[in-house]
């Protein structure tokens, strides 16, 4: 009884050793058991001991993987920096995942119609605020400027003429803050823009005005002018219109927008001063502020332009002379200058 029995569970195990393994049932789905690779560290003070450097800093999936490299015949440094990078790509594929699981379609519900976006452009805050109150400059230049100016004496003879044209009326308030007698022109700076651009339209026809045809520009479209020095050797008592055909072909440039304002001669020699704008004047500064004339190179001198008006003398303007008293009658006030006066009548 004893041998059967013991016949039957060998023959039991044999049978069991025999069989496929057996798989584990789990919610309906099956799936081997998993095996679980155990990686053996190398020895200390070697590539991949827990005393190796390169392993500071990794967790222990990334030890895994750099020891695995090691072992494929890697060297330690690249090593370490694939098994970051795995690291990092399994981290990319886990955010994709996520980032997919956390979107879902709208239902029919939830969808709302878009907003439909205004067609208007947006108003800059010039636009919006607009300021007609700023100050506004018009330039009164004669026709033909810089060739034909205004003399210093025409000046106030344009500021009354302008004067007498605002006295006949006008559908604005005619506001001006000042006017400045300039080098060949005149600027007037108008409170807005509604007088400027009356002044702009009655400066050609000043029914009082005798002077030369003139005409008005807005002070950010006048071109700026320069006045400029050149010591010409050598030519003394030559024409103007040599002198500017020397400059104009020995240098490539425009000189008939230029405007002479002086010339003398100083021995052998000749001094011009010409008035130029902008262009010029930027032409001249790309050649170093040198000219090409005659053989050899000369210098350009730059003059400052006189800012201050032009005023013309008046009899209230000039200083009391000792002669106007009369020699016989003591004055009663002493004038030492013009802001102090000594009061002798007590």
């Amino acid at each position: 009884m004893d041998t059967n029995s013991s016949r039957i569970s060998s023959n039991f195990v044999e049978l069991q050793s025999d069989r496929a393994p057996q798989h584990l049932e789990t919610n309906g789905s099956s799936r081997f058991p998993r095996r679980r690779s155990r990686v053996v560290e190398p020895l200390l003070g070697q590539p991949g001991g827990r005393d190796d450097p390169n392993r500071k800093g990794l967790n222990g999936s990334c030890t895994k993987w750099y020891i695995r490299y090691l072992k494929q015949g890697f060297a330690p440094a690249i090593a370490r920096m694939k098994a970051l990078e795995h690291r990092q790509g399994a981290n990319d594929i886990n955010k994709g995942t996520l980032g997919t699981a956390r979107k879902r379609s709208k239902s029919p519900l939830e969808i709302s119609p878009k907003k439909a976006r205004s067609c208007e452009p947006k108003r800059s805050v010039e636009n919006r605020v607009p300021n007609p109150e700023k100050n506004v400059k018009v330039v009164v230049i004669p026709v033909g400027y810089p060739k034909e100016v205004l003399a210093p004496e025409d000046l106030p003879n344009l500021e009354e003429a302008i004067l007498m044209q605002i006295a006949k009326g006008s559908d604005v308030a005619l506001r001006l803050d000042g006017i400045k007698f300039q080098s060949g022109y005149l600027v007037v700076d108008c409170h807005g823009e509604m007088p400027a651009n009356w002044l702009m339209r009655e400066i050609p026809k000043l029914s009082t005005w005798k002077g030369k045809p003139i005409e008005g520009q807005l002070g950010d479209e006048f071109p700026s002018m320069h006045n400029i020095s050149l010591y010409l050797p050598n030519s003394a008592n030559k024409s103007e219109e040599f002198l500017l055909s020397l400059i104009r072909n020995q240098n490539m440039l425009c000189t008939d927008t230029w405007k002479v304002l002086s010339q003398r001669n100083e021995g052998n020699d000749c001094h011009l001063t010409i008035c130029v704008n902008n262009r010029t004047m930027k032409q001249i500064a790309a050649k170093e502020n040198k000219l090409w004339f005659r053989f050899g190179a000369i210098p350009v001198i730059e003059e400052e332009v006189q800012d201050d008006p032009i005023l013309p003398e008046t009899e209230t303007d000039a200083p009391i002379q000792n002669n106007e008293f009369d020699k016989d009658e003591e004055p009663s006030v002493i004038l030492i200058n013009s802001n102090t006066v000594i009061d002798l009548s007590d």
